[in-house]
């Protein structure tokens, strides 16, 4: 998905068609897991994000590396830096 302004400040939710093709594209538990384990405040737009840029299998690759990581940085710029290329965390 591309954001037509890098500087965006406020991060939308994703619509009801984006949550239901993750969910659809996901496991439920892979779903369960990923909303437990990443940042409140960006949840569904962070796996939404995460899907389209990497797809299901890489997805599932960097939501294993933030569970191992959880301990350590509490979901610090590395993780947030794989969603979008235009994020500068």
């Amino acid at each position: 998905m591309k954001h037509n302004s890098p500087g965006a400040q406020r991060v939308q939710a994703p619509t009801l068609d984006q949550e239901l093709a993750i969910r659809q594209m996901l496991p439920a538990s892979v779903v369960n897991f990923a909303m437990q384990k990443l940042h409140a405040s960006f949840g569904w737009w962070s796996l939404v994000e995460l899907v389209e840029n990497r797809g299901e299998l890489g997805a599932l690759e960097q939501l294993k590396r933030v569970n191992a990581m959880d301990h350590v940085n509490n979901y610090g710029p590395e993780f947030y830096r794989g969603l979008s290329p235009w994020r500068n965390y």
